[in-house]
């Protein structure tokens, strides 16, 4: 089971940087710091292709570790209340989600009496408000983070998430042993997903995303402290650094409930959202 944050912190930090807040682009908080000495998190080393187990396998070990397939497709929606840390909030923001099976998405982070994000995706229309400002449309770029971060399934659903899979090394993240799988999106982009080789979790991902100057910036999430929620497991605490352990973000769950009966369907972008945006926000 996938964190469903693994890419939202783009949203919130380079939009940030980027100017997607306008009135408060000059004083983004700064990254929270180094929680690993500076030192490379992940180390891809070389083994025989022989010695590795196949990417499929390794999914499959994760799902079993998570629940297994009919524990956690059984499940139809999740609320999430936590602690968010990070751009471009000064101090620890209220983290309020809403999920809903298969690829639906609203999340609010809020300081106290001061600045919020609201973020939707509603299977079709990726969207975001930052306080009081326009609501936009996300585009292609950003939407396809908040695509992935809608994934109800997470990499319980990899057959359907990525084009191709492949083992390509084993490593060492924050002190764990790991294997390295190479997984391709449809559109061609591809990722690292990372498995713990003791207990079979999945524990994170790298990836690139654009910056506004055309370049490219890697991010790396890494999920932990699974915890039982009605029968499947899901990842309480989330990490996102640079590759070189620069932590950029948290976020640590609190409360989480499945399968609750609430009503709620507010996934849609309001009325007077902006019909299309560039991935900065302009």
């Amino acid at each position: 089971m996938a964190s469903p944050f693994a890419r939202l912190t783009t949203l919130a930090i380079f939009g940030a940087m980027m100017g997607a807040a306008p009135a408060h682009a000059q004083d983004t908080t700064p990254p929270l710091g180094s929680e690993s000495g500076g030192t490379t998190p992940i180390l891809t080393e070389d083994a025989p292709k022989s010695d590795l187990p196949t990417a499929e396998d390794l999914f499959e070990r994760h799902i079993a570790a998570a629940g297994g397939h009919d524990k956690i497709y059984a499940q139809k929606n999740r609320r999430i209340i936590g602690v968010f840390e990070g751009p471009p909030f000064k101090f620890p923001a209220r983290l309020t989600t809403w999920l809903e099976a298969p690829d639906k998405l609203r999340s609010h982070i809020a300081e106290p009496a001061g600045r919020s994000i609201d973020i939707g995706y509603d299977g079709k229309t990726a969207w975001r408000q930052m306080e009081d400002g326009p609501v936009v449309i996300l585009d292609e770029s950003a939407a396809a983070n908040l695509r992935d971060a809608a994934d109800f399934y997470g990499q319980a659903n990899y057959k359907n998430r990525y084009m191709s899979i492949k083992t390509i090394g084993v490593g060492q993240l924050l002190g764990r042993s790991v294997y390295i799988v190479r997984a391709v999106w449809p559109s061609g982009v591809a990722e690292q997903v990372i498995f713990d080789r003791d207990s079979g979790y999945y524990v994170g991902v790298q990836y690139s995303i654009p910056t506004k100057e055309g370049s490219e910036v890697q991010i790396l999430t890494v999920v932990d402290a699974y915890e039982d929620f009605g029968g499947a497991k899901y990842p309480t605490k989330i990490t996102q650094m640079t590759p070189e352990g620069k932590v950029l973000a948290k976020y640590e769950y609190r409360n989480v409930r499945v399968d609750v009966d609430d009503g709620f369907d507010d996934y849609s972008p309001p009325a007077d959202a902006v019909k299309k945006t560039d991935a900065s926000g302009g």
